[in-house]
């Protein structure tokens, strides 16, 4: 979609429907490390999306070996303290491994309000203000841009959007969209990263890359509503619904 190729690159393998997550098996080091050999020595790649990384070592394989090309970063952020003291260690580990070795990298960091504050290490609170002021803090662990999702409570019942942040000339963007009452929601968030990806592979500025990937994503969802797809609460988006992102070009 959206007028771009894309190749893919697998850190784990997951069992997983609209209902939940059954199980996972990461991928080991070597074998991702070769996966992203494999594609950055055939392909003249332009833009890296860089999403599920589940462990540390991971993350500074992908680090090692993606150093220097345009990024956009949508970090998974793992379970906190529910698991027990070594799940939050592990979860403390890439948290910190994002902050240390893969925000400094990215083109843009893409988040939502509360995996922001969890990044930053704010308590929870709402209001348009306090994405500012969050999207400043997430900006200092070195990305050029941060983007932070705001859901429709933050702003009223009929709006959503976004704060975008560029940290070299300090300057906010604001977005807003209007709200879709929709169950047709799965997997919205890496839609939008992978779509700010794509318009900056067709050479489009991070601002304008945003701007148009949050009116793609409106309009997947618009379409994708109520299509019947799984059982789980949160069905999944449609994306070649009507051939969307040929308004786009």
């Amino acid at each position: 979609a959206l007028g771009v190729y894309s190749t893919s690159v697998l850190t784990s393998i997951a069992a997983q429907n609209t209902q939940g997550v059954q199980q996972v098996q990461v991928v080991a080091d070597n074998l991702l490390a070769a996966q992203i050999n494999s594609v950055i020595s055939d392909f003249d790649v332009s833009v890296v999306k860089v999403g599920s990384v589940p462990s540390p070592r991971q993350l500074r394989v992908v680090a090692e070996e993606l150093h220097g090309l345009p990024m956009v970063v949508d970090p998974v952020l793992p379970l906190t303290s529910t698991d027990g003291p070594a799940a939050q260690e592990d979860a403390d580990a890439v948290l910190a491994t994002y902050k240390d070795h893969i925000f400094p990298l990215a083109t843009i960091v893409t988040s939502t309000l509360s995996e922001a504050r969890r990044l930053v290490g704010r308590a929870e609170s709402i209001g348009v203000d306090e994405a500012r002021s969050v999207t400043r803090a997430l900006a200092q662990y070195g990305p050029k841009y941060v983007f932070v999702r705001i859901d429709g409570d933050c702003l009223d019942t009929e709006t959503r959007g976004g704060v975008l942040y560029g940290r070299e000339n300090e300057e906010f963007y604001e977005f807003t969209d209007k709200k879709i009452s929709t169950t047709n929601t799965r997997g919205a968030g890496c839609t939008l990263a992978s779509a700010i990806a794509g318009f900056m592979a067709r050479g489009y500025p991070v601002p304008d890359a945003v701007e148009r990937a949050i009116g793609y994503l409106h309009e997947v969802i618009a379409r994708s509503e109520g299509t019947p797809l799984g059982q789980g609460p949160n069905r999944p988006l449609v994306h070649s619904a009507n051939s969307i992102w040929v308004n786009y070009f």
